[in-house]
C-alpha cells in the first residue's frame, strides 16, 4: 500500500535561534545544504521509498517553494502558528485516511530505505500511532558527534526519531493531550509527567519500560500506540544546532562528491 506523508515545516522560533542566524535563513525547512533545501531531501526520500503517493507540507506555501521536484501530488498548507494547530490542519487534510506518515522537515540524511523499513514495521504493528526511536549504540555508531540526547529506560537508551505513523482521528480527538505533550517534549521527565505519576516515577528511577509506556499511551489516547525501534539512525539525525548542521553538511558533501 501507499500512504500520504505529512511534512511538518512550520516551526517559527519565538526566541533567538543560533542555527537560523548562522545560515541566514528564517525557516529551518528552507536551510540549504549542498545547494538544496532540507525539506527537499526529506520529500525525495519519502517519495523514493515507493510507499508514499501524496505529500502535504504544513508550514510552507508555494511562495516559498514552487515545487519539490517529486512526481506525486503536493499540497501546501500555511503555517498555523503552533505544532498542535499544524497537526490539526494536517488531520483536516487527511479526511477518510486511516493512516499517514508524519515527518519533520529537518532530517536531510533520511533515506528511502529507512522510510520503507519504518512503514513496514508500522504496518506489521497495526498500531494507530507508531513513533520511531533509535537505540543509542545504533545512533552513535554512525553519528558519534551528533550531540543527540537519549532517554534512559529499563530496556535501554533511545533517541526520539522524526518519523511517526498516525491515524488522523487520534489527533482530532486528543487535542488537549497533544498540546501537553508538545509543550513538554524537550524534557523527558515532563513528558513522562503528562502521562501520569506512575510513569513519571518509573522513569525517574529507571524502571520505565517501552511496554509500560506504550500501555499508558494506549489508555490516554484511547488507541493503540507502538514504539518503532528503527535500525536506521538517520531517522534521528535532525538538524537543530549549528554543529549538527556542519556535521550533516560534511556528510552530504562526501556522499555527493
Amino acid at each position: 500500500m501507499q500512504y500520504t506523508a505529512v511534512v511538518l515545516a512550520g516551526k517559527t522560533p519565538s526566541e533567538k535561534d543560533d542555527l537560523l542566524e548562522h545560515t541566514r535563513t528564517d525557516r529551518k525547512a528552507l536551510i540549504r545544504i549542498q545547494g538544496k533545501e532540507m525539506v527537499r531531501y526529506v520529500a525525495e526520500a519519502l517519495v523514493d521509498s515507493g510507499r508514499i503517493d501524496r505529500l502535504i507540507v504544513v508550514g510552507l506555501s508555494e511562495d516559498h517553494l514552487s515545487d519539490l521536484g517529486v512526481d506525486v501530488p503536493v499540497t501546501f498548507v500555511p503555517n498555523q502558528g503552533s505544532l498542535l494547530a499544524n497537526l490539526v490542519a494536517a488531520a483536516n487534510e487527511l479526511a477518510e485516511t486511516s493512516r499517514a506518515v508524519f515527518s519533520s522537515s529537518d532530517i536531510p540524511l533520511l533515506s528511502s530505505e529507512a522510510v520503507r523499513d519504518f512503514v513496514s514495521r508500522c504496518e506489521a504493528s497495526d498500531a494507530d500511532v507508531g513513533y520511531a526511536i533509535v537505540e543509542r549504540s545504533v545512533m552513535e555508531s554512525r553519528f558519534p558527534e551528533s550531540g543527540r540526547s537519549f532517554r534512559s529506560l529499563r530496556d535501554g537508551q533511545y533517541a526520539g526519531g522524526d518519523l511517526s505513523w498516525i491515524n488522523p482521528e487520534v489527533i482530532t480527538r486528543n487535542k488537549d493531550y497533544i498540546e501537553s505533550f508538545s509543550s513538554s517534549r524537550k524534557s523527558a521527565l515532563r513528558t513522562a509527567g503528562t502521562m501520569g505519576l506512575g510513569l513519571a516515577l518509573r522513569y525517574l528511577f529507571r524502571r520505565l519500560t517501552l511496554e509500560y509506556a506504550e500501555k499508558k499511551a494506549d489508555e490516554l489516547f484511547d488507541c493503540t500506540c507502538k514504539a518503532i525501534i528503527s535500525p536506521f539512525p538517520e531517522i534521528g539525525m535532525d538538524v537543530d544546532k549549528v554543529h549538527q548542521y556542519d556535521l550533516v553538511r560534511s556528510m552530504l558533501a562526501r556522499s555527493l562528491a
